[in-house]
Parts: structure tokens; sequence; C-alpha cells
């Protein structure tokens, strides 16, 4: 297989895609789109991190290449920085506009997905658990999982909507930090999980299902 990526921009009136970029040396894992700046970020298989300016489309430039020590699953894009988490369980904050990178915790084990604020962090690792640390007294509360660990999570009014690799939905609250209920609703892992107006929830699945379902 060609180890090549493509960003489209689809136009919606023409129902066509005016530009395409290429990326020719690595798969994408994430992406980030921020459109304030005019740029897109990439995590790629080749583990680095690339910032594409696309402010002179159809032509592409790439601004910044971030060299990383391992793969890098998950960006964040939150008042005007960019945070990522690697396989080496690294969660790190990057300015973009004045090129500094720096760690924001360490937790030693492969991250699947996180959030970041003033005050917490909230993290799911591949060893079967979502961790929250407050950033100020650095007390760690934690859920563990049993079969299953947590691929990708959402947070819906301090309401965690975790997706797991064997297909289930968990639904852990924020404050106090609790599980409140399993959902057997696919069949095999969650890929996406996409919050709707009225507690309305979609989430799609390897089992090649996207389902509507109502958070109470």
């Amino acid at each position: 297989m060609r180890n090549v990526s493509s960003v489209r921009f689809y136009n919606k009136k023409t129902e066509k895609f005016d530009d395409v970029f290429y990326y020719k040396k690595g798969k994408i894992i994430d992406f980030l789109f921020i459109p304030e700046a005019e740029l897109f970020v990439l995590s790629l298989t080749n583990k680095k991190i690339v910032f594409i300016d696309y402010s002179e489309k159809p032509k592409f430039y790439k601004t910044i290449e971030l060299n990383l020590n391992a793969l890098s699953r998950k960006l964040i894009f939150k008042n005007n920085k960019v945070y990522f988490a690697t396989d080496n369980g690294e969660i790190y904050e990057y300015d973009f506009y004045n090129y500094k990178k720096e760690l924001v915790y360490n937790t030693s084990k492969l991250i699947t997905d996180f959030i970041i604020n003033e005050n917490e962090i909230i993290y799911a690792t591949i060893k079967k658990e979502v961790v929250k640390v407050n950033r100020n007294s650095k007390e760690i509360e934690k859920i563990e999982f049993k079969n299953t660990f947590i691929c990708t999570f959402e947070n819906v009014d301090g309401t965690l909507i975790c997706g797991g690799w064997n297909g289930e939905i968990f639904i852990i609250r924020e404050k106090p930090f609790t599980l409140l209920k399993e959902l057997n609703l696919h069949k095999r892992t969650i890929l996406k999980i996409k919050p709707y107006k009225n507690n309305i929830i979609y989430t799609s699945s390897l089992d090649k299902t996207i389902k509507k379902w109502n958070l109470n």
C-alpha cells in the first residue's frame, strides 16, 4: 500500500472538490482544522506533526514540522495552542505562533484520548483506565475497566461519553468522578462520538454502523 494521505476541500455549492493537498511520507492519524489561522495540522504515521498553511490554495505550504519519538493519536486546539498526546504517555502544549513546545503531563502509558482545561486533564490509556488529574493539586482519580479500553470520548456538559474497544459505551460523571452506566450499542470498536442537540448522540463503529441515541 502506498504511504500517501490527502486533505480535500469540498465546495458545497458546486458539489466538487476544489483543492487537494497530498502528503506522501506518511498516513494521517489525526487531523486538526484551524480556520482562524488558515492552517490545518496532521499527526502522521512517520512520527511527525506538520502544520500546513492553506491561505493560498491550491498552493499549500508546510510551515512547521515537529519530529516526535512516538506516534501522536490525538490533537486538540484550545486557546490558540495545539495540544497533542503521544504513545509514550506525554501530553504537550505547542504555541505555533512562538514555536514553543512544553511538556504538560507524563503518564508513561499509551494515551488513546484526552481532554485538557485550565484545572484538569482527563485521559484514557491502553491500560484499561480513564484518569482525571487536578493540574493544581496533582490529585488523581481513576476508573478502571476489566475487559476493554477506551478508544475515544466526548465531554457533554460534565458527562463523559466513552467509546470502548469492544463497542461498548460508558457514561462517566466528571464530578464526582464515577461510572454511571454501560450501554452495549455496537459490536466492534467505537470510532467516533458526536454530540448533537437535546442530548442526542451519534456514534460510529467498525461494525459499519452509525447509531443515534438519547443520553437520557
